[in-house]
């Protein structure tokens, strides 16, 4: 595999629990990124990927997600960090040249720190043609989708014991005093979010299937069509949030998020949707 811009990885953030996604994840890259550039790079916990041009990086024990990514982090070699979450199924064949482009430019940016290689939330200021700054105060300033980090500093951000979807959250806030957090002006990878809390989601199987023109064979059990629905409500009312100034929509976040854990049961407040 030719590296076109060096001193960069992909790296998977998973577990030996999300295991029966690999196949999916896989198929996905082969059909829609093949000519992908970057060394890659699986974290798990003891279970090997066994997928060719993939090393597997194996840490222990499930404490957290963010425990998990720490430990791999270490392991790998490169100062930039591709990182990829393991539900996150390709549904478009993926322009290589574009993506090795827009890296190469971050790299080569001096203090550049973080690039989110989605519009959503977009930037709020011109730096070039391929990315534009994301000012502190932003909701989701630390997007873990399709996001691209200069390693040292995803490690100074994470916190052991945190899910994803926390550090999304409080990893913005930490974030909020470091320079150089970019996004992309043009959408570079079309991506279905295939999991939430365990279950797969309904739309994103379909989309999915659609876009390969097969099954996906999966035991894990479906989404219910309310927890569908108050997804849709939960994405919605994000893209609101994200299009507000910085500041305000970070504040009427946390209000929500007040009312939310007001009214649900203990074990349903980390729910993603919620």
């Amino acid at each position: 595999m030719p590296t076109v811009v060096p001193n960069v990885a992909l790296v998977i953030a998973s577990c030996d629990r999300s295991a029966d996604l690999w196949p999916g994840l896989m198929m996905s890259f082969a059909r829609f990124w093949a000519g992908r550039t970057f060394p890659s790079y699986a974290i798990t916990n003891s279970l090997q990927a066994n997928v060719s041009m993939v090393t597997t990086i194996p840490v222990g024990n499930d404490l957290s997600w963010s425990d998990t990514v720490l430990l791999g982090l270490k392991k790998v070699p490169e100062e930039f960090v591709l990182l990829w979450i393991d539900d996150h199924y390709l549904t478009r064949a993926v322009d290589c040249s574009r993506v090795d482009s827009t890296v190469r430019a971050f790299v080569e940016t001096p203090g550049a720190n973080y690039l989110r290689l989605q519009t959503l939330p977009k930037a709020d200021r011109h730096f070039n043609q391929h990315f534009g700054v994301i000012l502190p105060g932003r909701v989701y300033r630390t997007s873990v989708i399709a996001s691209l980090w200069r390693k040292s500093v995803l490690e100074g951000l994470l916190r052991p014991g945190e899910s994803a979807w926390q550090f999304e959250t409080s990893g913005s806030l930490r974030a909020d005093h470091i320079p150089g957090f970019f996004a992309a002006w043009r959408e570079h990878f079309a991506i279905e979010n295939m999991m939430i809390k365990g279950k797969l989601r309904r739309i994103s199987l379909w989309r999915f299937e659609h876009a390969i023109q097969g099954r996906l064979l999966s035991g894990r059990p479906r989404m219910t069509l309310d927890q569908e629905m108050l997804l849709m409500l939960s994405i919605l009312v994000n893209r609101m949030l994200v299009r507000m100034p910085a500041g305000m929509g970070r504040t009427l976040q946390h209000v929500l998020r007040g009312i939310r854990d007001r009214k649900l049961p203990a074990e349903e407040k980390q729910a993603p949707w919620a």
